[in-house]
């Protein structure tokens, strides 16, 4: 338990005082009920003709027929607007916890995974990372935190009502005592170990679930052309069957609680009659109400027992999520404390901001990824960008060729080696990293139209329309654009979406944004697969062009996207050659 403890705390982080006020505020109303059950007798006597006392311990008020029930029941009607006032003020405020919290941890989570995933890629957890960004950090806040708010305050409520009833009549509350407590630690030893089990069942067929449909979704062409259809048609409806057997037999559970605490209670009305007309001196009448206090008490405390179960079932059966994210955000800690020290070492050494990038030298590096820290995937690679000049790079197939450009790009640090910048400054120490563009092959577009996804992360009154143009011309994009004046083929632009482009229009649109923002340092990686001869020929003579004020590196298997290039190396066994 204390471990559990610890772990929950830890995901809970900042948010403890929040935790603590929301209970507060959800107990604040349990003051209301004992006021009621304070006036319940009198209103009780009013009703059938008595005169009665309220006492308040420090004060007495006596009340009378005629105007006891006028008084005490609209005291009560307010009394109930104030507890339904406040139980709204207190469900909104867990809301805005748990949303927050949410919020917190699916930022956290995300920038995390952000950080890893370029190193962790070959494990392929991309299945595990949607669904700890956008399932498990959910199930936390509205499985576990949400409902853990809502059992401890409902049992200090239960606790608060029960200490007022053993004053009134401490037997009666032992028998009301009796019947929960045997309902609790019958639903303890026999009902939570199916619940808890149940409830991973379910957890565990939605990721299985999950993963086949983004699986299908991935790979719908192979799926398609291989005439594959059935075999995943089967997958699906296997991982659905299951998911829906699971749901059913964990909602079934959780709602067992509640019948058997309506039987519990009826139960209880009858016995509590039975007990008085056998085992009691005086009539009915004389104990209404007794009768009255402990039936609204019993009525009172049901609904809160029911979510008592419900809430310990769901957080039994979703504390896996809370153990899930206490090893990620160790983790995550662990990658913020390593970066902090690196920052650390790095932070009285001089950043160097570079206007004009002139030469980029690959020092000795040395490259393997956590999941196979045997095999070195590059090996004492030493290599030479100079301003003016396109460089190309090709190799077979896992040589080497991507792991080499994420770590000229930044996105991987080798385990050895360095970038030298200008043949003086370390790459990390100066701002490089706004120098660089990227085109891969794995066009990466926004919905929207091609003037858009050209511009992107532009804002609109910085934009150079002709610069547009003339970068949409040069990737050969108005070759499909039958206009030749400029008005028209902007409105063109902004009016295309790009969901309407075929393979080689999309790679256009992503060359011709490289070419807009005219970073010094440009990566072309295989950019040009998916283009017809004709256009790739044109669009590698525009660079050869620009060649001359920037630093190309081309990445490609096809000899006519490098025709121009000064260097070509070739990546064999993680060296070059």
């Amino acid at each position: 338990m204390k471990k559990k403890i610890k772990q929950f705390l830890y995901i809970l982080g900042n948010y403890k005082s929040k935790f603590i006020k929301s209970i507060s505020l959800y107990i604040s109303s349990s003051v209301i009920d004992v006021i009621v059950l304070v006036l319940l007798p009198s209103l009780i006597s009013s009703f059938f003709g008595r005169s009665s006392t309220i006492d308040l311990n420090f004060y007495t008020i006596d009340v009378d027929q005629k105007n006891g029930i006028l008084i005490i029941g609209s005291i009560i009607l307010l009394l109930t607007y104030l507890k339904s006032f406040l139980n709204y003020k207190s469900i909104l405020s867990i809301i805005r916890l748990s949303s927050e919290l949410q919020k917190k941890n699916r930022k956290k989570i995300f920038s995390f995974y952000k950080k890893i995933y370029i190193n962790d890629i070959s494990k392929n957890n991309l299945e595990k990372y949607l669904n700890y960004t956008s399932y498990v950090v959910g199930v936390f806040s509205e499985n576990v935190l949400f409902k853990l708010v809502t059992l401890i305050s409902e049992l200090v409520i239960i606790l608060i009502i029960c200490s007022y009833l053993l004053t009134v009549d401490p037997i009666v509350l032992f028998v009301l005592i009796l019947f929960f407590s045997s309902l609790f630690i019958g639903y303890f030893f026999l009902i939570r170990k199916f619940i808890f089990i149940a409830g991973k069942k379910q957890a565990s067929s939605m990721q299985r679930l999950v993963e086949v449909i983004n699986s299908i979704f991935k790979g719908f062409k192979e799926i398609k052309v291989l005439k594959l259809d059935k075999f995943f048609d089967k997958k699906f409806d296997y991982s659905n069957e299951e998911f829906n057997r699971y749901n059913v037999n964990y909602q079934k559970l959780i709602f067992l609680p509640k019948y058997l605490i309506e039987t519990v209670m009826i139960t209880f009305v009858i016995l509590l009659f039975f007990f008085i007309k056998t085992f009691s001196d005086t009539s009915l009448s004389d104990n209404l109400e007794l009768i009255g206090v402990f039936l609204f008490a019993a009525f009172r405390i049901a609904p809160l027992a029911y979510n008592i179960f419900s809430s310990f079932s769901q957080i039994s059966s979703s504390w896996y999520s809370v153990e899930q994210l206490y090893f990620e955000f160790k983790r995550t800690n662990f990658l913020q404390n390593s970066d902090k020290r690196k920052s650390d070492k790095n932070f009285f050494k001089k950043k160097n901001s570079i206007n004009k990038i002139s030469d980029i030298s690959l020092k000795n590096i040395f490259f393997k990824y956590q999941n196979n820290k045997k095999k070195y995937i590059l090996k004492n690679v030493n290599l030479n960008f100079s301003f003016g000049t396109c460089v190309g790079i090709k190799g077979i197939s896992g040589s080497g060729k991507t792991t080499l450009i994420n770590i000229l790009l930044g996105l991987l640090r080798p385990q050895k080696g360095k970038i030298i910048i200008n043949k003086k400054f370390e790459s990390d120490l100066t701002n490089f990293n706004e120098k660089i563009s990227y085109t891969p092959q794995d066009i990466f577009l926004e919905k929207g139209s091609i003037f858009e996804n050209i511009i992107l992360g532009e804002k609109r009154n910085m934009v150079n329309i002709k610069k547009v143009i003339d970068s949409a011309r040069n990737a050969q994009i108005l070759s499909f654009i039958k206009t030749k004046s400029n008005k028209k083929t902007l409105e063109i632009l902004k009016k295309t979406n790009v969901e309407n482009l075929s393979g080689g229009q999309l790679q256009r649109v992503a060359i011709a944004r490289t070419l807009y923002f005219e970073k010094e340092v440009c990566v072309f990686d295989e950019f040009t697969s998916a283009l017809d001869f004709n256009s790739e020929d044109k669009i590698v003579n525009h660079l050869n062009k620009i060649k001359k004020n920037k630093i190309i590196v081309i990445v490609s298997h096809r000899s006519n996207a490098m025709k121009y290039c000064d260097k070509i190396y070739e990546i064999k066994n993680g060296t070059l050659k």
